[in-house]
């Protein structure tokens, strides 16, 4: 299996539960790993063939900035569900989405969520 990551992006969105988070928003932090058999485009050293990583990222920042969510699980969710659709050479994807300005008493630097979905048991849905 291979694998392409995208680590550490970072987008302005406006998800969270509390009214405060839905008006002024805040920044996550989000990995993105696109995983499938990749070695056409590697041996045809073939753009073509390979996952539009490109896309990719522009389908997370259009779902992340133009959406609203209150669980960050269903973000991840829209996000896995999105990416396999449109990229039909992905088989999993794995999204994580970290929240760095989470209302929690203590001192941490956020909280995050970890999905998985693929291809075969997941786009039945």
């Amino acid at each position: 299996m291979d694998k392409i990551r995208i680590e550490k992006a970072v987008f302005y969105g406006y998800h969270g539960v509390y009214p405060e988070e839905k008006k002024l928003g805040q920044k996550f932090i989000v990995n993105i790993e696109l995983a499938g058999d990749f070695q056409e485009a590697a041996r045809e050293d073939n753009l073509d063939k390979a996952v539009d990583y490109v896309g990719v990222y522009q389908t997370a920042k259009k779902i992340i900035e133009e959406e609203k969510f209150n669980l960050l699980e269903a973000l991840a969710l829209m996000l896995c569900e999105e990416i396999l659709k449109k990229f039909k050479n992905v088989n999993t994807v794995t999204i994580s989405i970290k929240k760095p300005g989470v209302s929690l008493p203590g001192i941490l630097s956020g909280t995050s969520v970890e999905m998985t979905r693929n291809r075969a048991n997941d786009l039945a849905h």
